[in-house]
């Protein structure tokens, strides 16, 4: 069932992070932790699950690390295939495939050969039938533009785009948060925003721009903090509830779609969801 952004009646959820939660519970895991979609499926399934039953509406697929150079183009396929299947095992309102950056800079890729990469994820992504394609943790405005017109040449499915900005507020190439959105309302998506980062309040402090600029629903995914070893210095992450109220908050500045980035878990979802409750109960009784 394709999601209509356009059509949002009630703020919807994201789930949460997958790659921390994959290496919290296997930390010999073999990397880059997509491969786990054909060598643990069971605990990919597992987390999907695990998200559904927190309260979430969207799964997003194991599929962020598809940039990788080790993987062969056989294997990308098989990786997809698999990742799709596993979100929908769980039985989510909304599967999204997650697509993230492909230029590794080990690689050295021209812009034709991004272009192929995003084209292959964006193919392969409508035949598992996805309800739609979420280009996230972005930090670079032409890759943005490629990933979007590789998915709009090849596939029908909505598209969209969520950026990650520097602890200063800027790409790594200047742009802040409004000259992106900007940037982003020329392209053909149907929703945008932030996602990554270092937690909710940097994020929030980037909001009002992107609000202000958007005519699109805006995403919004932070971290519970910055991406650590938590056995080192648990102090660093944000608390469920602390997290949880400061994405209330965003919720009633106008924020439709919310979720968490790195190093969540489903307790954060599952308070994330209770925000959701209690803001569609707050508006119905205005």
């Amino acid at each position: 069932m394709v999601l209509h952004f356009n059509q949002l009646k009630s703020p919807l959820l994201f789930d949460g992070a997958m790659g921390t939660m994959l290496l919290s519970a296997a930390p010999a895991i073999e990397q880059p932790v997509t491969f786990t979609n054909l060598t643990h499926p069971e605990l990919v399934r597992q987390i999907h699950q695990a998200y559904v039953a927190a309260g979430c509406d969207i799964v997003t697929t194991n599929t962020f690390q598809l940039h990788q150079i080790e993987f062969t183009p056989a294997q990308v396929a098989q990786v997809i295939a698999a990742g799709i299947k596993l979100a929908k095992s769980a039985h989510p309102k909304w599967v999204a495939y997650d697509m993230g950056p492909v230029n590794d800079p080990r690689a050295q890729l021209t812009p034709s050969q991004q272009a192929g990469l995003f084209k292959q994820q964006a193919q392969l992504a409508e035949k598992g039938q996805v309800d739609f394609i979420l280009i996230e943790t972005m930090t670079d405005l032409q890759e943005a533009q490629l990933a979007v017109k590789a998915v709009r040449e090849t596939t029908r499915l909505p598209v969209a785009v969520t950026f990650s900005f520097q602890s200063n507020g800027r790409l790594p190439t200047g742009e802040d948060a409004e000259t992106v959105t900007r940037f982003l309302q020329r392209l053909p998506i149907n929703a945008l925003g932030l996602n990554c980062g270092f937690g909710p309040v940097p994020t929030r402090q980037l909001l009002e721009d992107v609000l202000m600029a958007s005519r699109v629903p805006v995403i919004v995914q932070p971290n519970t903090g910055i991406p650590i070893d938590v056995t080192k210095n648990p102090a660093q992450l944000i608390q469920p509830m602390t997290f949880a109220a400061e994405m209330g908050e965003m919720l009633d500045r106008g924020v439709q779609l919310i979720g968490s980035c790195c190093e969540s878990t489903p307790t954060i979802t599952r308070e994330l969801r209770k925000q959701i409750d209690q803001f569609n109960l707050r508006s119905s009784l205005t």
